[in-house]
């Protein structure tokens, strides 16, 4: 009986040893840890400016994008109403002669 109550406390300061070792690693990255967060939050400004100044940079080249799109759907609506306005003669011109012979042929195969 002594004998399994020895045998007990030395399992027990066994584990009292190794939950102490734990708590000493727990300990360490814990305070770990902290230094890491000091250094991000003292980088934190400069990293969130960069990432603003990153997210306006990216917003001028889209505002760049959108116009030079706008222009381009401006200027295609001028053609469109340049083509609408035109007579029949002056958009077979616009076509050329090799446009002119096939839409010739396709009118002459209507009348046939």
């Amino acid at each position: 009986m002594l004998q399994d109550i020895e045998q007990k406390l030395a399992e027990i300061e066994k584990y009292k040893n190794t939950w102490g070792d734990n708590i000493t690693l727990l300990h360490s990255r814990i305070r770990e840890e902290r230094a890491l967060i000091e250094a991000r939050r003292e980088n934190a400004p400069q990293d969130a400016k960069n990432a603003l100044d990153s997210m306006e940079k990216n917003c001028k080249d889209l505002k760049k994008h959108i116009k030079t799109l706008q222009d381009k759907i401006k200027e295609a609506e001028e053609e469109i109403n340049k083509l609408r306005n035109l007579e029949p003669n002056e958009c077979l011109k616009i076509l050329g002669e090799k446009e002119i012979g096939l839409i010739g042929s396709i009118f002459k195969g209507k009348d046939k």
